[in-house]
């Protein structure tokens, strides 16, 4: 072999290193980003699932054996009752405020052997009809729950920010007669 085909058989092993090297990179980084959004799925089914046992109970303590004709029947207060403890709650405000962790086995092998535990806020406000995106003062016929769910394992690396899915919903008393 000659000079020039060694200097052309170095160039390609490099060049063949280069593209390696990127290959890897990317896949990496394909990897993380998938990673994220495993997290960030079961965070969302996490609040969904919440959210739909929070919907699931009366709207009102004061609805569970009556019918109510007039919004300010309903309870001033938003919040559990004395004794109430979750997941025993029986109806939707009594999670105003509720704070919880709820640990997931990791089915998604994120890390293997790990527990992604999730820590769940609660917000219930009454809200008007006509905005529900404003705070009622007083009773309304819908509450909104606001609700946040996160996990250390949300944390972005790059600008050290903890990610937080924010889910909110609407529920409002009727009563068919």
């Amino acid at each position: 072999m000659n000079t020039g085909q060694m200097m052309i058989t170095i160039g390609a092993i490099f060049l063949l290193s280069v593209i390696i090297l990127r290959v890897n990179t990317n896949l990496l980084i394909a990897d993380n980003i998938i990673d994220k959004s495993k997290i960030n799925l079961l965070a969302v089914s996490a609040a969904t699932s919440f959210i739909e046992e929070a919907t699931s109970k009366a709207f009102d303590e004061n609805t569970m054996n009556n019918s109510i004709i007039d919004s300010t029947a309903f309870s001033a207060t938003l919040g559990k009752e004395s004794g109430e403890v979750y997941p025993l709650f029986d109806d939707f405000d009594d999670y105003n405020y509720f704070q919880g962790s709820h640990k997931k086995i990791d089915s998604l092998e994120i890390a293997i052997g790990d527990t992604l535990i999730f820590e769940t806020t609660c917000k219930v406000n009454y809200v008007p009809f006509q905005n529900p995106n404003s705070i009622s003062s007083s009773q309304t016929w819908s509450k909104q729950m606001v609700l946040k769910v996160t996990s250390n394992a949300m944390m972005d690396e790059q600008t050290e920010r903890q990610d937080t899915v924010i889910m909110k919903t609407i529920y409002s008393y009727w009563f068919f007669r």
